[in-house]
């Protein structure tokens, strides 16, 4: 005996199989058409009109075909009521992500969609996009869209309809974060503000990352790697994680973003500094030693600050002197001319001394002193011994040399900006007297050229007068017999008489009367003159000629141009 077990086919689909058989038809072939995966419509053809047929789907697997669907029963008909094929039910969402909703639907004629959302039209919305397949498009989805979305198909035989219920599932809120810092480390503490993250049922990840100030950001562990958390804390929403290696004294940022399988909720910030500071230098100096020719530093008056000390560096130089001097400890702790008291043995592990220095001098000396924290700079003033080991004399004694260079720079950039300023003024108020100046001979320019202009326009005028008022003449001719000798005149020669056409009584003489002409110019002089000449020479020409011998032929009667 075997105990057959059937499992039900489970895992990935490879392919639809649509079964599509006729209803109360013996021996009535049964249609099938394979579908992808990816496909979840098909279309049933080459069916007969008027008859009821019954279609069922079947998903398959590799280990088989599985249970059938639910059988429903069609009558394919001429006139196809519009109806929606689609399959709605209800859709979760998170907030901020994109949704789409089908609405294919079939109909002859060809149906009409109408998008509802809570019962209200869906028309022009800036989050709602109507495509071309009738599908509605949620962009950037929140709380208020969620709800109810209808799709109802019509046409002239009928109407049908999809319905969706669209759930919104909030972000995860951003935890509430905390932070206890030590030298070197900081302990991270943060819970879920509210119950919302706690009553969705979701699995709740979190992602921590730090930096220091101007560095990058580090992960503290991989998002696929939850860190190992405490089990015994007060309150489970409560989880802890400390950051270790970190330097001392040092400003950091932490970020913590809280995720689900809806999204990504917004980071936490928090700006923290481990405990402990700069270097605390002593202030007086107490702990600066010197003979005649060497100077102590007792570097134990630093404080580190709560972190610990790195380097010294120390620099020196004579009072009054620009350039410093870097100093090596080259001290060696047999040397007998050093005296100091007892208590100070146990601090040479930690001291600094300057050799080679100069008797009975003043000297400055800048020392750094560096711990993870930062560095901090202090200048001193002491002073060598006399050779005979007496003190020298306080240094408000001492002449400085930079006190006086300074005073001197300062007073000499005064008087060169006084001198500037004063410059500058008398070339200002030079420049304004030239353009005055300027400005006046431009107007009399002005003033005198158009005095010339109207004097110019005149003579013009006088001139092309004295034009008009001249007489043209046609030349005379004269028999070879004549008793008169005239001069030999072209036969086209015109001559101007210089009479006015009014005013003149025939064979009268025109009187000789000196007029007084106004010459603007050469021009104006030359033509006056020929004027003149030519109306003498016309006047003794019509002297010489007696008018009782003219005849028609030889004579002509002066005519006027």
């Amino acid at each position: 005996m075997y105990l057959v077990h059937q499992q039900i086919p489970n895992g990935e689909i490879l392919y639809y199989t649509v079964y599509a058989k006729p209803v109360g038809l013996s021996g009535g072939m049964t249609l099938t058409q394979r579908i992808e995966p990816s496909k979840t419509t098909a279309e049933v053809k080459e069916l007969s009109v008027s008859r009821t047929y019954e279609v069922w789907v079947c998903a398959s697997t590799r280990v088989g075909e599985g249970r059938a669907s639910k059988r429903l029963s069609q009558t394919p008909t001429q006139r196809v009521v519009a109806g929606v094929f689609s399959l709605g039910g209800t859709i979760s969402v998170g907030a901020g992500s994109s949704l789409l909703l089908r609405c294919e639907c079939v109909g002859s004629p060809a149906a009409r969609t109408v998008w509802y959302h809570n019962h209200n039209i869906i028309t022009h919305h800036p989050r709602f996009t109507r495509n071309h397949d009738d599908s509605l498009l949620i962009n950037n989805i929140d709380q208020s869209l969620g709800g109810n979305y209808t799709c109802l198909a019509k046409n002239l035989y009928g109407s049908d309809s999809v319905e969706y219920t669209v759930i919104v599932l909030p972000l995860p809120e951003p935890p509430v974060i905390r932070a206890t810092p030590f030298k070197d480390s900081i302990l991270i503490e943060w819970e879920q503000p509210t119950l919302i993250n706690r009553t969705l049922g979701q699995k709740i990840s979190y992602s921590l990352t730090w930096k220091e100030a101007n560095g990058p950001w580090q992960d503290s562990w991989s998002p696929d790697e939850l860190p190992d958390l405490p089990d015994n804390l007060p309150n489970k929403s409560t989880q802890k994680y400390l950051l270790t290696s970190l330097k001392c004294g040092t400003k950091y940022s932490i970020r913590i973003t809280a995720s689900s399988k809806v999204g990504t909720s917004q980071p936490a910030y928090m700006e923290t500094s481990t405990l402990g500071g700069v270097p605390i230098p002593p202030s007086s100096n107490e702990w600066l030693w010197s003979n005649s020719s060497h100077m102590y530093i007792q570097l134990a008056g630093w404080e580190g600050g709560g972190c610990d000390m790195r380097t010294w560096d120390v620099e020196y130089r004579p009072m009054g002197s620009r350039v410093w001097t870097k100093a090596k400890n080259t001290l060696s702790y047999s040397d007998t001319s050093w005296n100091l008291p007892m208590y100070q043995a146990s601090y040479r592990s930690s001291s600094f001394a300057i050799p080679d220095l100069s008797p009975a001098t003043w000297y400055q000396v800048r020392v750094t002193a560096t711990n993870e924290a930062g560095s901090v700079t202090s200048i001193y003033n002491f002073a060598t011994k006399n050779v005979d080991g007496t003190e020298v004399g306080p240094l408000s004694d001492v002449f400085d040399l930079n006190i006086l260079v300074i005073i001197l720079s300062s007073i000499l950039l005064v008087v060169c900006l006084i001198c500037c300023i004063y410059i500058l003024f008398m070339r200002q108020r030079s420049n304004t007297f030239i353009e005055y100046r300027d400005s006046i001979t431009i107007d009399n320019k002005s003033e005198n050229g158009i005095t010339n202009m109207s004097h110019s326009n005149l003579a013009a005028k006088e001139n092309a007068l004295n034009v008009q008022n001249r007489i043209y003449s046609t030349p005379i001719p004269v028999r070879n017999n004549s008793k008169h000798e005239l001069y030999e005149i072209s036969p086209y020669a015109q001559f101007a008489v210089g009479f006015r056409t009014f005013g003149h009584v025939e064979n009268q003489d025109i009187p000789s009367a000196h007029r007084k002409h106004r010459f603007d110019s050469e021009t104006s002089f030359q033509m006056c003159s020929e004027s003149e000449d030519s109306d003498t020479i016309s006047k003794n020409t019509l002297k010489s000629i007696p008018r009782s011998k003219c005849s028609k032929d030889v004579c002509r009667t002066p005519h006027y141009r």
